[in-house]
């Protein structure tokens, strides 16, 4: 018994005295019409059957599918404790799948035939490994049937499922994004996808049985925080306690971590710690512009570096004059957020002494 490829996400329940449609998406394999049978029981009232699934719908993304659907009817469902059925294809046959039968709602809550169909839905991505020098993550899918509602896809963060609400492309798939900061967090992702329709919710993996993907740590420690920030004015304040806030999910090689300020290493004078860093120079600063350098190592080995460029002023005329040159020089520098996924590529380091010892 061989379990041939399709795509397939059984409803949350079903009714017992109305018709149930069943719908899956197949390959088309430069094929035009495949034979695909579904074989049903029904507990509590012993009715069984086998329907003829025909194609109704079709979509294209990457590939040809196309979506096909059998009707289980009412008589076969009514007084029945649960609908179990499975697909079957020139001698293979899929998973055995189950859906509780419930009463039907108000009967004078009319509702079109087409619309007792669950979606079907149709996952694009991730295939494989998630790397997290990729950045965000995307979960991509498609949604076969009628929705009421815009998808949701549930993550798993921190023991619990969050729910994304997915927004539609302009393929007609639809999409959530993963940011690399809860993505950094995470040792593999865990998710799964519910699509509405007008009566039957359709579930890819639920929370009991999430669909995994491992993730690999392939980008240095993300960069949470750092004071001063970029273009920060410190006016008299000319000891700062410098603080720069991280994190990795492989942990934070403090032995191969550095920090500078104005190109000077002061590694050896700063305190480390797993989650941050703190430094406070032993000699005031002078006014004007000044440099923080950083470059961390997780255990890994993966690296990330970021400069910020902060100013000490005295007084409003140190303000002045400090700021006025700064400002020339930051307005030529793009407003993009450092992700610390996008590693050291494109830095310019002044670490004249990065790979040796520290001071």
């Amino acid at each position: 018994m061989n379990l041939f490829r399709y795509y397939h996400s059984p409803a949350t329940f079903a009714y017992s005295d109305r018709g149930f449609t069943v719908q899956m998406i197949l390959p088309d394999e430069e094929r035009d019409l495949e034979t695909v049978d579904l074989a049903f029981t029904v507990d509590g009232n012993g009715q069984s059957g086998m329907l003829r699934m025909l194609p109704v719908d079709g979509l294209v993304l990457e590939e040809s599918f196309s979506v096909y659907a059998a009707t289980v009817s009412a008589d076969a469902l009514r007084e029945g404790e649960r609908l179990t059925y499975r697909f079957l294809r020139e001698g293979e046959e899929s998973t055995e799948y189950s859906v509780a039968l419930t009463d039907a709602p108000d009967p004078s809550n009319v509702i079109e035939r087409a619309d007792l169909a669950a979606p079907a839905i149709l996952p694009i991505a991730p295939f494989g490994r998630v790397r997290l020098a990729s950045g965000d993550l995307s979960i991509c899918f498609a949604v076969a049937g009628r929705e009421r509602d815009l998808p949701t896809v549930y993550v798993k963060e921190d023991g619990a499922f969050v729910p994304y609400v997915a927004e539609p492309s302009k393929a007609g798939a639809y999409a959530v994004t993963v940011p690399f900061e809860r993505l950094s967090r995470m040792t593999r992702l865990e998710y799964y996808i519910e699509a509405r329709g007008e009566i039957y919710t359709a579930s890819l993996g639920n929370a009991d049985v999430p669909c995994v993907t491992r993730i690999t740590d392939n980008a240095g420690p993300a960069i949470l925080s750092t004071y001063p920030t970029e273009g920060q004015m410190l006016e008299n304040e000319r000891t700062p306690e410098i603080k720069l806030e991280y994190f990795d999910i492989s942990g934070v090689n403090l032995k191969t971590s550095i920090l500078c300020v104005d190109g000077r290493n002061v590694s050896a004078a700063a305190n480390w710690e797993q989650g941050c860093v703190t430094y406070r120079p032993e000699k005031a600063l002078a006014l004007g512009e000044h440099t923080l350098e950083v470059s961390l190592r997780d255990r890994l080995g993966n690296r990330t570096y970021q400069k910020v460029t902060f100013v000490i002023a005295d007084g409003t005329e140190g303000k002045a004059r400090a700021g006025s040159r700064l400002g020339r020089r930051l307005s030529k520098i793009p407003t993009v957020p450092i992700r610390a996924a996008k590693l050291i590529a494109g830095a310019v380091s002044t670490l004249k002494d990065i790979f040796s010892a520290k001071e």
